[in-house]
């Protein structure tokens, strides 16, 4: 039964046997045999959290992990919902698994310049990367605006010369397109900086 499709006579007996193992004070097994499968919620996210509610002795971390097993979804499905529950390095995971929006990406970083900031750099050298190899049409402004905030995390972070180094590996991948290192470079400009060798 595809994921978030109520069917009462499949989702019920889970239920049933998950409230049983509890009650039992078999909670270890209520979570691994019922319990990622027993609520019939419509979301991910809504289903994430009422685990948390009830499983308080697992990490949110590996309950996410545990539920995107279960999905059989590819990793890049649950970047927004990592980066919603500030499971920052396993939405940098999910990021990698890509391609991903690289405007899903900019609103990433921009979230955490300030209190994660190293995330901030590294969502947005991912976003370069994407815009690079991966999206035919793109706004010139989605280069310039992944550049700033690349920039801005690395600062905060104390990481520019780690997140420069990263961008020249990045914009090595396609030397032939030359608009997107064009864009970088001169964005790279406006702030004061040069990409270097």
């Amino acid at each position: 039964m595809p994921y978030g499709t109520y069917d009462p006579y499949q989702i019920e007996i889970p239920e049933f046997c998950e409230r049983a193992l509890i009650e039992s004070g078999r909670r270890i097994e209520a979570y691994e045999q019922y319990a990622l499968s027993a609520t019939p919620l419509s979301t991910y996210l809504a289903h994430f959290r009422s685990l948390v509610r009830r499983y308080p002795e697992y990490e949110p971390e590996q309950i996410l992990i545990d539920l995107i097993d279960k999905s059989g979804l590819p990793l890049k499905s649950w970047f927004s919902w990592a980066r919603q529950c500030e499971l920052y390095d396993l939405a940098l995971q999910c990021v990698t698994d890509g391609p991903i929006s690289p405007n899903t990406i900019a609103t990433a970083a921009r979230d955490t310049l300030e209190l994660h900031p190293e995330f901030a750099w590294e969502f947005s050298l991912l976003a370069i990367k994407y815009l690079l190899v991966d999206y035919l049409k793109f706004d010139d402004t989605d280069v310039r605006i992944a550049v700033r905030n690349l920039v801005i995390g690395a600062q905060n972070a104390e990481s520019l010369p780690e997140a420069m180094v990263g961008l020249r590996k990045v914009l090595a991948l396609r030397k032939h397109a030359q608009k997107v290192p064009y864009l970088v470079k001169d964005e790279l400009g406006r702030l004061g900086l040069k990409l270097g060798k």
